[in-house]
């Protein structure tokens, strides 16, 4: 009579445990593709180099804005503007705006990755990740009728 090889079997508990982590990993692969699709919506068509840029030029823009009419003005503004044809004082204004407004959305959404993160971490079941996920989406669904 052969011997069984019980040591390759899998528990029903190792199996749910494997499907839990898997359901997980693909859980949080899922709301970082959530988070770029709403980011993308904000920021529009704009390459990398460009978003990268952005610290600075808001930095720039707010010393152009707090100096005084004869003070030079920053180069990486003067720049821009001269090829836009707006006054750096406009460009400063424009990009402060959209610094601020840029950051009210980014709180929302990376407290959204947060919370919803969390809940991934906690669940107990495939569907309670699910449900998790879901949820979030349904939060970005809303925003973005706000801004319609």
């Amino acid at each position: 009579m052969p011997k069984i090889d019980f040591s390759q079997a899998t528990t029903a508990a190792t199996r749910n445990a494997s499907a839990l982590a898997a359901a997980k990993a693909q859980a949080n692969a899922r709301v970082i593709t959530l988070i770029e699709a709403a980011t993308a919506t904000i920021t529009g068509p704009v390459p990398l180099a460009e978003m990268l840029s952005w610290t600075a030029k808001e930095e720039a823009a707010r010393r152009s804005f707090e100096m005084i009419v004869n003070a030079p003005s920053e180069p990486l503004l003067v720049g821009e503007a001269a090829i836009t044809g707006e006054t750096v004082q406009s460009l400063a204004a424009k990009i402060i705006a959209n610094a601020d407004a840029y950051r009210t959305i980014i709180a929302v959404l990376a407290g959204l990755r947060r919370k919803t993160s969390a809940a991934i971490d906690t669940a107990q079941t495939p569907e309670a990740v699910q449900t998790a996920v879901e949820a979030m989406a349904a939060q970005l669904a809303t925003l973005g009728q706000g801004n319609d």
